[in-house]
């Protein structure tokens, strides 16, 4: 308290002023007046705000806020088609039943007092603050129309924001890790705090610090130490002109799927792209950056059509590969799509890598390697159920009475049992593989040499490939097909009545990539009459088909072609 006529006012100037400018639309000007540090001649401009000149309010930010509240306040009363009768009534209600809530405070320091005041209250962000920067009316030129730059501005802003929202976006330019921890409320932060890393104006380094509002600092001392006209060209000229950048990337189709392909694996930052694209044109940038940067690092661990992977250490190091021959199908086929007359709609498809960052993904095997998999009785269990599921009514009946007894005597297992009776997972395994494979005019896999080589390798989510294990070809074909459609078919065994059922339900589906869903469509196989194995021919279309994927492949829309793998020949005898 100043006096007893005079209070200095530490938190709630905003709704004092509000208040003030409302009774004086109402035709009170002098009900109490508001002096303001920051603001000369404020009282009589807070008693005149109606006749605040133009040059004033313009100059002057608070002035102009002022201004525009004034104006607010008028178009409420008109949009009410208020009279002066229901003016009065409002008035009154004002003035007689409306009340300030407000505390006497005996401290002597009021900067002590409003810290206290505020604490756990949401602090403004870095983007806040900059917004209000862009947004001063100071910034613009003489003879701009303010109005309609601000909004200009202000639209601009809200495209971007309403663009980084969007997770297909946000986390293609982004990592899972990133995506997870990013606890600002709003996304444009994201482009502001990668302006600022890279260094995009000068600005002092020990005066931005590397605090929490560092990235406000940064913008805040080009405008101190700028002509306000050229900070407002900061904004065409720096942010727009980098989220348009990346807004390009996103939207054609070849950009697109590089990019995001080098950015998922880490071979490459945003910063690294951003320079390089800066340092060639389109083609230069596809052809002398990103392709090679795929060959030469990305590929750089699986680059051997016919490498042998480790199956326990190193299968992982074939991710690379696989997910190019999906990302690289995807461009090929959009290509084909767009050449055709009919079209002309753009992108029909583009590989999704929100979705791919959000699952955790395993290089799986296509024909299973079971021979030392399946001897808990978990996995062994697992596996009948799995198989069962996928045999066709008549030759569930033929084994379903050896399938009860095998999960009997598992249930009663260390209890007295006639041996006679028991059958073991070895006999109903090869029961049930002998139901499936009696007809079947091709062949399992023989060469175990190279079941650890990539074509019989696809990415698989986690969950997925956990739901089935070590499950036959048939069940696992079904299972990706149950997945997409979301609906699974599943075998269950009933313990207390003793019976195995089956029954289909909705499930949750989920993202299956392409070449994976063609795997076990058998899309790559030229005899598609047996779907119940995954033979050696089916191996060696599979493994040509990602050699023909992957070579000659068309820079853009030119003539010239580029092979990210140099082998070529598959070698599926050896």
């Amino acid at each position: 308290m100043v006096s007893t006529e005079e209070w200095q006012v530490i938190d709630g100037q905003q709704r004092l002023t509000t208040v003030s400018i409302i009774l004086q639309f109402l035709g009170i000007t002098s009900y109490y007046t508001i002096e303001y540090e920051v603001l000369n001649k404020s009282t009589q401009w807070i008693n005149n705000i109606i006749q605040i000149p133009k040059t004033e309010s313009d100059s002057n930010i608070n002035l102009y806020h002022m201004k525009e509240s004034y104006d607010e306040i008028n178009e409420w009363f008109q949009k009410y088609k208020a009279d002066e009768s229901f003016k009065e009534s409002f008035k009154q209600v004002l003035l007689t039943k409306t009340k300030f809530i407000w505390y006497e405070a005996d401290e002597e320091d009021p900067i002590k007092i409003f810290t206290r005041l505020n604490i756990g209250q949401i602090k403004l962000t870095n983007s806040e603050l900059i917004k209000a920067l862009f947004l001063n009316h100071s910034n613009f030129e003489k003879g701009v129309n303010t109005k309609i730059r601000i909004d200009e501005i202000a639209e601009d802003w809200d495209r971007i924001e309403l663009t980084l929202q969007k997770d297909e976006f946000f986390l293609y330019l982004n990592s899972m890790d990133y995506y997870n921890h990013y606890d600002k409320p709003t996304r444009i932060d994201f482009l502001f705090d990668f302006i600022c890393k890279n260094d995009f104006f000068t600005y002092d380094k020990d005066y931005v610090g590397n605090d929490q509002y560092r990235t406000f600092r940064c913008f805040y001392y080009c405008y101190k130490n700028n002509k306000k006209e050229e900070f407002e060209k900061l904004w065409d000229n720096v942010v727009k002109k980098v989220f348009n950048i990346f807004y390009e990337w996103y939207s054609d189709i070849n950009l697109y799927h590089y990019i995001g392909y080098v950015l998922y694996l880490g071979k490459a930052t945003l910063s690294d792209l951003y320079k390089e694209w800066n340092s060639h044109d389109k083609w230069g940038f596809l052809k002398d950056y990103l392709f090679k940067t795929i060959r030469e690092k990305c590929l750089s661990s699986c680059h051997d059509i016919n490498k042998d992977y480790d199956i326990n250490k190193k299968k992982n190091e074939a991710e690379p590969l696989l997910l190019l021959h999906n990302i690289q199908t995807i461009v090929n086929q959009n290509r084909v799509m767009e050449s055709n007359e009919k079209y002309h709609l753009g992108v029909f498809y583009k590989f999704p890598f929100h979705l791919y960052k959000k699952e955790n993904w395993n290089i799986e095997h296509i024909d299973s390697n079971t021979e030392n998999d399946l001897s808990d009785a978990s996995s062994q269990k697992a596996w009948v159920l799995s198989t069962y599921t996928c045999l066709d009514p008549d030759k569930r009946e033929k084994v379903k009475e050896d399938v009860t007894k095998f999960f009997t005597q598992k249930d009663t297992q260390g209890s007295d049992q006639n041996d006679s009776e028991e059958i073991d997972f070895d006999d109903i395994k090869r029961e049930m593989e002998e139901l499936i494979y009696k007809e079947s005019k091709g062949h399992k896999m023989k060469n175990e040499k190279w079941k650890n080589r990539i074509y019989n390798y696809t990415l698989l989510d986690e969950t997925t490939n956990k739901s089935y294990g070590n499950a036959i070809f048939p069940a696992k074909r079904m299972c990706i097909i149950d997945k997409e459609r979301g609906r699974v078919k599943r075998a269950t065994w009933n313990g207390k009545e003793k019976a195995i059922n089956v029954k289909e339900e909705d499930a949750k589906s989920a993202f299956v990539p392409i070449c994976t869903s063609k795997v076990f469509q058998r899309a790559y196989s030229a005899n598609i009459s047996d779907i119940t194995v995954w033979s050696e021919d089916d191996a060696k279309a599979y493994g040509s088909d990602i050699v023909s994927t992957l070579t000659n492949v068309k820079i853009g829309d030119s003539s010239e072609t580029f092979d990210f793998i140099e082998n070529k020949e598959v070698k599926i005898d050896e």
